[in-house]
């Protein structure tokens, strides 16, 4: 197909992008771009709510690790589209959000469904652009980059009306979004060392571990010999019935347990844990190394991401930029082969068995609600 205007240009490249289908609910603002990617072969999928449009893409993204889309018209359709899209922006999924905007013609005393979108969408996004017939196509390019570079994320890209049938531009040299990025200070082999002189390490796994090093993480942790867990977003890449898995650190009824066997650990080794992850303060901050793909986060510094106050509020920043699974492949000859004792499973199956016990015995407790709340639960529960 050859591109002759904006939103033609644009569909084209989201499909060379992988993109399959466009979710979303139509507007008159929008019909122009519906049909460019109708015709490029995306299929769009028809919802009830432009949140819940993004909240498909980003589950596509997510499953697919690869480029999803969602599409919303102006005004109330795109401010229902932000809350998926905070959603993908939280859970790193890469998204491509599109919405119609105003015709760049209409003065600014024309104020229907008038909104600054670039700047509604910026918090919750890798990077918020509005695109213009001279740039479009760099854009684009540039904005699909910035959405599938690790951490993915979603980027939002507005599309005056006037501007969708106008002539794009193919330009000489592509756009360059700048990605500011954070450089971690430990070597692989610095790394090995920490994990060496280590006699009660932690390995936890994280939301930046990708499935395709679910294999490589098992056999590291079975080599290394210590106690895991895994963060609730990668569930299942360890198996839970594993004699050396400990639990799901993040959000969960018994994190109690967890969080005490963290206190006890001399060093915590988090492969691909996010900073979006930390719903709490844990402790032993200094005891921490980091290994990450990434922490280029776009237009965005490292400080403002959500969650990530936790790197320079009292975390070390002992941190290791580099895949798990060619870093797994270097760890494993690096590191001792050692098979740490049971004292640490005998203590830990008694902390959760206390804690269970508890729960039964106290159940407002295991819950998280005070006693005159547990009726009102048990109510819920047994109807």
């Amino acid at each position: 197909m050859s591109a002759t205007n904006v939103v033609e240009a644009l569909a084209e490249r989201l499909a060379v992008a992988g993109v399959k289908r466009i979710y979303g609910l139509p507007g008159g603002e929008m019909l122009d771009i519906l049909e460019a990617t109708r015709q490029a072969g995306i299929q769009f999928v028809l919802v009830h709510h432009e949140a819940a449009a993004a909240f498909m893409a980003a589950a596509e993204g997510r499953h697919r690790r690869s480029l999803a889309a969602c599409i919303s018209t102006i005004g109330p359709g795109a401010t229902n589209l932000v809350t998926g899209i905070a959603h993908a922006y939280l859970d790193r999924c890469p998204v491509i959000a599109l919405t119609a905007d105003l015709p760049t013609t209409l003065g600014q005393d024309h104020t229907h469904q008038r909104l600054d979108l670039p700047r509604l969408f910026a918090p919750v996004t890798k990077g918020s652009y509005t695109l213009e017939a001279k740039s479009a196509v760099s854009v684009t390019e540039a904005a699909i980059a910035l959405a599938t570079t690790e951490p993915f994320g979603p980027v939002s890209l507005h599309i005056p009306r006037d501007v969708a049938l106008q002539q794009a531009e193919i330009p000489t040299t592509p756009a360059h979004i700048s990605i500011p990025e954070c450089h971690g200070n430990l070597s692989v082999e610095a790394v090995a060392a920490k994990l060496n002189q280590a006699e009660r390490p932690l390995v936890i796994v994280g939301l930046g571990t990708p499935p395709a090093a679910a294999e490589a993480i098992r056999h590291f942790v079975e080599v290394y010999g210590a106690p895991a867990g895994v963060t609730p977003k990668v569930k299942g890449i360890l198996y839970g019935r594993h004699p050396l898995f400990t639990g799901t650190y993040g959000g969960m009824m018994a994190e109690t347990v967890l969080i005490d066997f963290i206190r006890e650990r001399d060093l915590i080794f988090c492969v691909g844990v996010d900073p979006t992850e930390l719903d709490r303060d844990w402790p032993a901050k200094e005891r921490f190394v980091w290994l990450l793909p990434s922490l280029s986060v776009g237009q965005t510094k490292l400080q403002s991401i959500p969650g990530a106050a936790n790197w320079s509020n009292g975390y070390n920043n002992s941190i290791c930029l580099c895949r798990a699974e060619s870093s797994m492949a270097m760890l494993k000859p690096l590191i001792f082969v050692r098979r740490y004792g049971p004292s640490w499973k005998k203590a830990f199956q008694l902390n959760q068995l206390v804690c269970r016990l508890s729960g039964l015995l106290r159940p407002w407790r295991r819950y998280g609600l005070p006693r005159s709340g547990c009726v009102a639960m048990s109510g819920l529960i047994n109807s």
